[in-house]
């Protein structure tokens, strides 16, 4: 009986007819060959999940870095986002008060017509004035507006991104213990999607997940 690793065979007794020996090599080089196929195959099973892990190593370490970078840029967004909001705040309070003042110029305007003339025009240049400031704190109101909405936008695209690279961290994990390659690209595949949402097409891919989620959510 001989060993090599886990294989074993038998050697036939060794004669002294030629044709056993010749029988017995035989034999002993096809058994040798069948050892070294299966110690190749096992090696190449082996490099091929060695690769595997290697690559699915450095995605995940790849989309970690994705992960931190889009959490600090949804923070920074949403920190935007409110200061716009508060500004556009400010101003349309003080929208209001130059509202309201106007509207005591004009009354006042139009008390002094009836009394003093020369003192009504003077207040109608003030109502005048006012308006055209009013005018100009509006537009600045409803600027402030846009950017808080476009930084809540910008916000909430970063804040799936890094949903998505979560996720597909996990599934590598999960593809290294398994050894599996369809769950690893099933990861990647998600990973993928959350680098789209970054992207200029962002916006449009973002408007189709809600669009599909709000579906499912009414069906």
């Amino acid at each position: 009986m001989v060993y090599c690793g886990r294989i074993h065979f038998k050697l036939p007794k060794m004669t002294d007819d030629g044709l056993e020996i010749k029988e017995y090599q035989d034999q002993t080089l096809e058994q040798l060959e069948r050892i070294s196929a299966q110690i190749t195959h096992e090696e190449t099973i082996g490099s091929k999940h060695r690769r595997l892990l290697d690559v699915i190593g450095l995605s995940t370490a790849l989309l970690s870095c994705l992960a931190a970078v889009c959490a600090m840029k949804a923070g920074y967004q949403a920190n935007m986002a409110l200061i716009n909001r508060v500004k556009a705040s400010d101003q349309w309070a003080l929208y209001q008060s130059k509202s309201t003042k106007e509207h005591l110029e004009e009354l006042a305007a139009t008390m002094e017509d009836s009394l003093h003339p020369e003192s009504g025009r003077q207040s109608w240049r003030d109502a005048s004035r006012l308006h055209k400031e009013k005018a100009e704190v509006k537009e600045l109101a409803e600027h402030y507006e846009k950017q808080s909405a476009d930084s809540l936008e910008i916000h909430e695209r970063f804040a799936q991104s890094v949903a998505a690279a979560q996720i597909a961290i996990a599934l590598g994990g999960i593809a290294a213990l398994t050894k599996s390659r369809t769950v690893w690209l099933l990861g990647l595949s998600i990973g993928l999607v959350g680098i789209v949402l970054i992207s200029p097409l962002g916006p449009s891919v973002q408007s189709k997940i809600s669009g599909q989620i709000t579906q499912g959510v009414v069906e």
